[in-house]
C-alpha cells in the first residue's frame, strides 16, 4: 500500500525507520546487508548534512564507519553520483580522505579547508536531495 500510494520521500522515510527500529539504537552499520545500509545511511547522511554540512555530520560518527567510507558508497550503490561526489570532496580534505577518529581533530582538519571547498561540498550534497530521494 505504501508504495502505491506514497511518494518518493515518504517511501524513503518509511523505510528508513522501518530499517532503523529492526536494527535498533547504535548499530553498527557494517554489519547490514548492502541494501539496508544504503537506504539508511543515504537517507541519514544527507539528513544530517542538510541540518547543518558536513560540519555536523563530521560532529558525530557512524558505527561500523569511522572513515564514511560506507556512507559515500552508500551513495554509489543507489546511483546518486552527485551526492557522491559532494562526499568525496568533504573526505578530501582529510589525508588520504580518511577522516581523525578523534571528533575534535576530525572537525579542526575539515573547518582548516578553504571555506569554499567547504562550501562546495555542502551546496553540492544539498542540491542532490531529490537525486537521493528519488
Amino acid at each position: 500500500e505504501l508504495v502505491a500510494t506514497a511518494g518518493d520521500a515518504a517511501l524513503v522515510s518509511e523505510v528508513f525507520y522501518r530499517i532503523a527500529d529492526y536494527y535498533g539504537n547504535g548499530v553498527d552499520v557494517s554489519l547490514m546487508p548492502p541494501e539496508h545500509r544504503a537506504v539508511f545511511l543515504a537517507d541519514h547522511a544527507s539528513g544530517i548534512v542538510g541540518n547543518g554540512g558536513f560540519d555536523y555530520l563530521f560532529s558525530g560518527t557512524f558505527e561500523g564507519d569511522p572513515s564514511y567510507g560506507l556512507a559515500l558508497e552508500a551513495y554509489e550503490l543507489i546511483g546518486c553520483d552527485v551526492a557522491a561526489d559532494a562526499v568525496r570532496r568533504a573526505l578530501d580534505v582529510f589525508p588520504a580522505r580518511k577522516p581523525p577518529s578523534d571528533i575534535e581533530k576530525r572537525l579542526s582538519l575539515f573547518r582548516s579547508a578553504p571555506s569554499e571547498v567547504r562550501h562546495a561540498a555542502n551546496t553540492q550534497m544539498w542540491s542532490a536531495h531529490d537525486a537521493i530521494v528519488a
